[in-house]
């Protein structure tokens, strides 16, 4: 059973601005397995028609906030050590999923892998890995 449901972690949300802008949501939470949506706006294109880089690191590292919280239930002093990300293709005009799985939950640190999908298309854009410090 996940330490968080997808009606308290989208109320959290809403506390941070840059989440709120995007219009960014949970849809599933479940221990370790988590998706996310970023709905397409105009606000997240760059030129060549397409979602930026910057918008798809934001929403991988809200996924994997998402993720460790099914473990640990809201916590305010995590925070990320490092996210690397490979982009695979363009997802063009298309609402956004991050669909986050854990790698390895410790007592330090939380390793969750993210796949990026263009919802119109079902294809991976983008692939990420995140690591965040946990409160002591």
């Amino acid at each position: 059973m996940s330490a968080i449901t997808v009606a308290e972690f989208n109320t959290l949300l809403q506390k941070v601005p840059l989440a709120t802008h995007m219009n960014i949501s949970a849809v599933h939470i479940r221990k370790g397995d988590v998706r996310i949506l970023m709905p397409y706006g105009p606000h997240l294109i760059r030129p060549g028609d397409t979602i930026c880089g910057p918008a798809m690191m934001t929403l991988a590292d809200v996924a994997v906030w998402a993720n460790i919280m099914s473990f640990i239930g809201p916590q305010e002093m995590m925070v990320t050590t490092n996210l690397n990300m490979n982009f695979l293709r363009m997802p063009g005009l298309s609402d956004i999923i991050a669909e986050a799985r854990t790698l390895k939950m410790g007592r330090r640190l939380a390793v969750a892998a993210v796949e990026i999908i263009a919802a119109n298309t079902d294809e991976m854009v983008a692939h990420a890995t995140v690591t965040f410090a946990l409160p002591q």
